[in-house]
């Protein structure tokens, strides 16, 4: 697998390899990497997906909303997506995951132009602890695989990414415009 791809508009770039980009001519919106594994949001529609081959296949196409971003892991996918949803991806279905539908604190979420806000970045910490960002909604968390929710930052910090950390549980880091934000309890507290 290389060590940089690059999403663009005309495709998938690989770092230092010359020749034409992986899926040319649609618009890469998102990356996910696994194991071995490359996932991609294509034109804000289609979840691509290579097994280390550099031979990619469609997995699934949304219909309606509009996908921002990919979380793969060993036992589920989840597209975030317009509308502030959240999409599970299992055998090539698509199902809406419900309970985000009606997470704490959704009445508030917004845009600054007045259309729906959207999930913009989702993260899985160590323990399975399941981070997502909606904008402008600040980031709500999930102990138990996405069947409860909770709100975990003031929705005003408007946070553009969350990450959590690879090694350590209960670690996790948002990009807002209050600056880098950390928390090291889960997300029960964070610090600017």
């Amino acid at each position: 697998m290389p060590d940089v791809v690059i999403g663009t508009e005309d495709g998938l770039h690989t770092l230092g390899v010359n020749g034409r980009p992986k899926m040319g001519g649609h618009s890469v919106d998102h990356i996910a990497v696994t194991a071995g594994d490359i996932w991609a949001v294509s034109d804000g529609r289609t979840v691509w997906h290579d097994s280390g081959t550099g031979e990619w296949s469609s997995v699934v196409q949304l219909a309606e909303d509009r996908a921002n971003c990919l979380l793969v892991t060993d036992d589920r996918s989840l597209v975030g997506a317009g509308g502030a949803s959240l999409i599970e991806v299992v055998d090539g279905e698509l199902s809406r995951v419900e309970s985000f539908d009606s997470a704490p604190g959704r009445e508030a979420w917004y845009t600054p132009w007045g259309e729906p806000p959207d999930v913009r970045s989702m993260a899985r910490g160590v323990e399975g602890t399941l981070y997502v960002n909606v904008h402008v909604g600040g980031i709500v968390r999930s102990l138990d695989e996405g069947r409860t929710w909770t709100e975990t930052v003031d929705i005003e910090s408007d946070v553009h990414q969350v990450v959590a950390d690879p090694d350590r549980s209960e670690h996790a880091y948002a990009a807002s415009a209050r600056g880098l934000a950390l928390t090291t309890d889960g997300a029960d507290k964070w610090e600017f």
